[in-house]
């Protein structure tokens, strides 16, 4: 099972990768938007081992192996560079030199993944279901480049989102894949059992979801 993920919070809730099995092997790529200081003030009960690099290297102490997978933290997934640099981070320390950039990046995780601030958003009267669209589709776009760097030629985005999500629904997750690009989206009729965490940490929601699943050529 080989796979990126995006946004990550919690470490005991992280996103589940195994709808993709990819040849027995398991070399996950996870990412946060959080540095790694203001994320372990969050959940400060996983234990994290520092990755070492020769030299400097540009995201000190921004790099952990978390439960045998690599977490890069201060990963902002609307950037490109980002990701890139996140994904020769894993090529570095994942896989023995042998991993192909398409069997980390070629399939991406979300769960639901909302705009920092939505509350203060909602509070204000603004549009938190068209900031999330746009959030959605910007991480897509962002995510087609890095393929582009990589000479990949297609991505496979795993979205866990329930249907009737208010702050996402079904229509607009559709409305934000097309616009990256998307040319084929599924529904899995399965039901997903998930656990989803708060942005600031405080709180966490144990939910039933629903999967949408979308190839975007590159």
């Amino acid at each position: 099972m080989c796979a990126m993920t995006v946004a990550e919070g919690d470490a005991e809730y992280k996103t589940d990768v195994s709808v993709v099995i990819n040849n027995g092997k398991k070399y996950v790529l996870r990412t946060s938007l959080d540095r790694f200081e203001t994320w372990h003030l969050k959940y400060s009960h996983v234990i994290a081992c520092d990755i070492t690099f020769e030299g400097a290297h540009p995201k000190p102490n921004q790099v952990k192996l978390i439960d045998g997978e690599i977490w890069v933290f201060d990963t902002d997934a609307t950037n490109a560079e980002n990701i890139i640099q996140a994904v020769n981070i894993a090529l570095t320390k994942l896989g023995g030199g042998g991993l192909r950039p398409s069997e980390i990046l070629g399939n991406v995780y979300i769960k639901n993944l909302n705009i920092e601030g939505e509350q203060d958003l909602i509070d204000a009267g603004g549009d938190v279901v068209a900031a999330n669209r746009a959030l959605y589709t910007a991480v897509c776009l962002a995510f087609r480049v890095a393929a582009e760097h990589f000479n990949l030629h297609q991505l496979n985005f795993m979205v866990f989102s329930h249907d009737l999500n208010h702050k996402l629904p079904h229509a607009a997750l559709r409305a934000a894949l097309l616009a990256a690009g998307a040319t084929d989206i599924v529904s899995d009729p399965k039901k997903y059992r998930v656990i989803s965490g708060s942005n600031d940490g405080e709180g966490v929601l144990p939910h039933n979801t629903n999967l949408t699943i979308a190839v975007i050529p590159v």
